[in-house]
């Protein structure tokens, strides 16, 4: 669904990556790591298109479905409401929802396990349940592909990890191409089919959980010896 080749990034005056080559494929979940600063962000919003590649090939076959860190201001809301947003791009001028749009709504609310929750306010919900809702209005999108940059990163350590699981189930049940950028490695490495992991002195690698960490890749990348992680 995605592919890489030799693609720079940054801004302008700021070139963060100048080669970078990776591959991202349908039912597939990979998670984006790396310190703060090695340029995770930058890399979303190329591939969102929010900034322009500066270089290199980057192939996207379909649309992209984001969940961005933000919590946002959506507490006035209702969750099916905001689900709803997501059907934007299908409803034409006037944002009217026909039978087939509430169908894709009620069938995303379900997928992520909230449709229980659908006339609750966003500001009545907890935090994952939140994440479930915003997760649910890129699936009423219908994109083939999911990105979402720290979508765990204000839950609890049970709702992170109900997130992940969801966003791995999706994957395999829907056939998303999922991309999650997050710092959350313990569960990266429990969810994610491959992980890239990006930092300014190296080119990214990108490899399956086990191997990185069996390697030693994972330990010397992110200095957890030095850091008494490990």
């Amino acid at each position: 669904m995605i592919e890489a080749r030799r693609l720079a990034i940054g801004y302008k005056n700021n070139i963060l990556h100048e080669s970078l080559d990776f591959e991202l494929s349908c039912g597939e979940v990979v998670c984006l790591m790396g310190l703060n600063g090695a340029g995770k962000s930058t890399l979303i919003k190329t591939l969102c298109g929010f900034i322009k590649p500066l270089g290199g090939s980057l192939k996207i076959d379909g649309e992209i479905g984001v969940v961005l860190t933000d919590k946002g201001n959506a507490g006035g809301l209702t969750v099916y409401e905001m689900v709803s947003l997501g059907r934007y791009k299908h409803t034409g001028y006037f944002g009217t929802l026909r039978e087939n749009d509430h169908k894709v709504i009620q069938e995303s609310l379900k997928a992520v396990g909230i449709e229980g929750k659908a006339d609750r306010y966003m500001s009545q919900i907890s935090d994952g349940e939140r994440q479930k809702a915003f997760i649910a209005k890129a699936l009423a999108q219908e994109c083939p592909i999911i990105i979402l940059d720290e979508p765990t990163a204000f839950l609890d350590v049970t709702s992170r990890i109900e997130t992940m699981a969801l966003l791995r189930k999706l994957a395999y049940n829907q056939g998303k191409a999922v991309l999650i950028s997050t710092h959350d490695l313990d569960n990266a490495i429990n969810f994610a089919d491959r992980l890239w992991l990006l930092s300014k002195e190296r080119q990214l690698v990108s490899g399956a959980p086990s191997s990185l960490v069996e390697n030693g890749t994972v330990e010397e990348f992110f200095k957890l010896r030095d850091a008494g992680t490990l």
